[in-house]
């Protein structure tokens, strides 16, 4: 639900347990163990709030928490943030004198959560809105 907005994911993920899918959110995988003559499911150790093993036919990872790719930005000049990972951004979404940043990227200022940086579909969409509008009227 980090990529795409909540409607959208959780009829996907209705659609998907209609078909038998489970999904295991806040899990990661330790270890897959493929059956010597591949013809049973795999084994999956599992770690979430409890370590589990479980047996499945298929598997689809969807990473999240993916660090932000500022070579780009190192190369500029940009500040990174250390804590975040994200390029270093003003309230106006600046970098720098006539640099934007926004969306995953971004490492904003937050009044009441400090400074943070945030994956997902619907702030990379308004988070770009908002670096064009004050691109194009000067913040």
């Amino acid at each position: 639900y980090r990529y795409v907005p909540t409607y959208f994911s959780d009829y996907v993920t209705e659609r998907l347990r209609a078909l038998g899918v489970s999904e295991r959110p806040y899990h990661m995988v330790l270890n897959i163990k493929e059956p010597a003559d591949r013809t049973h499911n795999l084994q999956l150790a599992l770690q979430g709030f409890e370590k589990a093993t479980i047996q499945c036919g298929h598997v689809v990872f969807a990473p999240t928490h993916l660090e932000g790719n500022v070579e780009l930005a190192q190369q500029a000049g940009l500040e990174i943030d250390a804590h975040c990972g994200g390029v270093m951004v003003n309230g106006e979404l600046l970098a720098r004198s006539d640099i934007y940043v926004a969306g995953d990227t971004a490492s904003y200022p937050d009044t009441v959560l400090g400074r943070r940086r945030m994956q997902s579909y619907d702030h990379s969409y308004h988070s770009g809105a908002v670096a064009a509008y004050n691109m194009a009227t000067g913040g």
